[in-house]
């Protein structure tokens, strides 16, 4: 086994071009092949739909988070996002909803080729030149499934993901190459406008941001002041309409929760667990495993901060870890937000395969990597396990990825020197 393995790397290294025209041939397919199969199905996209009702109630100069005036229009309620999001939704009420949903569905497809172009500038060159473009080729192949085909999944709802997750990868990029701090909160500052989750990823200026630790601590604080004065800005121009809005966040606590395989987020997985335990009970497990998981987190931080990484190695494994902090800890985390951990779960477990001289956690590694490409969880059967799997795959990811810094870093040092 050990030697059709190597043979099969000797000749995707000499036969690089072959071997990746294969793979973006496969990925062509795959993208082609889910693109009809949405835009040929008049009942995918219904969180399109829901949108361009809204942006319809709007232009009638109606209140858009009302239940019933979306139902009217032929969207399904209600409608979730900031006022601001409305305001870039608007180019979709131009056309008849059928026409404009071809053109989310392209728009989308446009920014999913953008976005697999910015994780290729933040991950191509951290790895060896010899096998990047095999390895990024392969990641195209694979992000298409994995997760439950989280990509799809998106696509299938005709929600806004692609485009957050574009927003979030390209404030990243800004603040990695060059740490222009500004752009990378303007950019997370955008997505909030649709949704609020992604802003605690302006702690990543004090992660991996550039400077000292208290020039970073003014750069994440001048980001502050600036949404705060945006979102304060909002509330004096449009006081109705952020009205409605608070009644809808209000509101939504009592509206049915989404669990399982569509939101396989940590909150409802406890609620699950503990089945009648009381929202007590659920609140103290959910905050004790934030504090368990920041706790290891910074433990691990410390360690590779004290080795004799390179600044850019020292970036990357902090860029990681914290990466792997954002799913497992967030209260709601759907199925297609984890389009947001496919290029990290794959390179940081591509690393461990690579780098790692312990067998275990190769073997680890390698099985979450096939198993993520696994479709699972999603029929009437499905266990606990199962309807979370992608959670509990991530949680496992971060493990063996904190295992591997703590066992590794000294060797790791001493390599990349």
């Amino acid at each position: 086994m050990r030697e059709i393995l190597k043979a099969i790397r000797d000749y995707t290294v000499k036969n690089k071009k072959i071997t990746a025209t294969i793979l973006l041939a496969v990925c062509g397919m795959m993208l082609a092949y889910y693109i009809v199969k949405v835009a040929t199905n008049s009942s995918f996209q219904w969180d399109f739909k829901m949108y361009h009702s809204a942006v319809k109630v709007f232009f009638d100069g109606g209140n858009y988070y009302d239940g019933e005036l979306i139902k009217e229009k032929g969207g399904r309620p209600p409608y979730p996002y900031s006022p601001y999001g409305i305001y870039f939704l608007l180019f979709l009420g131009i056309l008849p909803s059928q026409n404009a949903a071809f053109l989310w569905l392209g728009l989308k497809l446009g920014i999913l080729i953008v976005l697999f172009w910015i994780w290729k500038k933040i991950f191509y060159d951290y790895f060896d030149e010899r096998y990047s473009w095999i390895l990024f080729c392969l990641f195209l192949v694979w992000s298409l499934r994995a997760f439950n085909r989280a990509i799809y999944m998106d696509f299938r709802a005709g929600n806004i993901s692609i485009i957050e997750e574009f927003l979030i990868w390209s404030g990243m990029l800004f603040l990695l190459y060059g740490g222009r701090y500004l752009l990378f909160g303007l950019c997370l500052l955008v997505a909030s406008f649709f949704k609020l989750l992604p802003i605690v990823l302006i702690g990543f200026v004090l992660i991996v941001g550039t400077g000292k630790i208290k020039d970073r601590i003014k750069q994440l604080a001048i980001i502050c002041l600036i949404g705060l004065v945006i979102w304060g800005a909002g509330l004096l121009i449009m006081p109705f309409e952020f009205g409605e809005w608070f009644n809808f966040l209000r509101s939504a606590s009592f509206m049915p929760r989404e669990s399982g395989i569509i939101n396989p987020a940590i909150l409802p997985f406890i609620r699950q667990i503990i089945g009648n335990g009381g929202k007590v009970l659920e609140l103290i497990l959910y905050f004790l495993w934030i504090f368990i998981v920041f706790f290891i987190s910074y433990f691990v931080s410390r360690n590779i901060l004290k080795k004799d990484f390179s600044l850019l190695q020292k970036k990357k494994y902090l860029f990681f870890l914290w990466c792997f902090v954002y799913p497992i800890i967030l209260p709601r985390f759907k199925d297609y937000t984890f389009i947001f951990l496919l290029p990290v779960f794959y390179y940081s477990l591509t690393e461990i395969i690579r780098k790692d001289k312990k067998r275990a956690l190769k073997v680890i590694a390698v099985f979450l990597l096939t198993f993520s490409f696994v479709v699972l969880g999603r029929g009437a059967e499905s266990t606990i396990v199962l309807e979370y799997w992608p959670l509990l795959v991530t949680i496992t990811a971060w493990i063996i990825f904190s295992v591997f810094m703590m066992k590794n870093s000294l060797r790791l040092a001493g390599r990349e020197r």
